[in-house]
């Protein structure tokens, strides 16, 4: 093989390790317990997360109640399961401890996104 065929190879492997994607979000662990944070238009989210149910519980932002949603691997795909059916979310884990997700109502459009972070175990209401 001549060198400069060798030194493209090299050159092409190279760029294929650094286009590599990051970690699957399979692969991180989410923690148990309750989070706390805010959506885009600064109101409070909160929900508990119970490992053991694979459970987000009680879902709340901005005082309005979302309900549950079903948690596969570090994330929860598309949920409109509450009080009024025309709040939804969706979400993944960044990292153990923190989350970012969406919330919309579906019939009028539009994602305000959040961010919530582990508060532990137990929570002050």
């Amino acid at each position: 093989m001549s060198r400069i065929r060798l030194s493209l190879l090299l050159a092409v492997g190279a760029l294929v390790v650094t286009a590599a994607p990051a970690a699957p979000s399979g692969s991180i662990l989410p923690a148990a317990g309750f989070y706390q944070g805010y959506d885009s238009h600064h109101n409070p989210v909160r929900f508990y997360y119970s490992s053991q149910r694979r459970l987000l519980e009680n879902i709340e932002i901005g005082g309005e109640h979302f309900g549950n949603a079903t948690v596969s691997g570090a994330q929860w795909h598309h949920t409109c399961n509450g009080y009024r059916r025309d709040r939804c979310t969706r979400g993944h884990w960044t990292a153990r401890h923190h989350v970012a997700g969406i919330w919309n109502d579906p019939n009028q459009g539009g994602d305000v996104h959040f961010n919530a972070v582990w508060k532990g175990n137990t929570i002050a209401p």
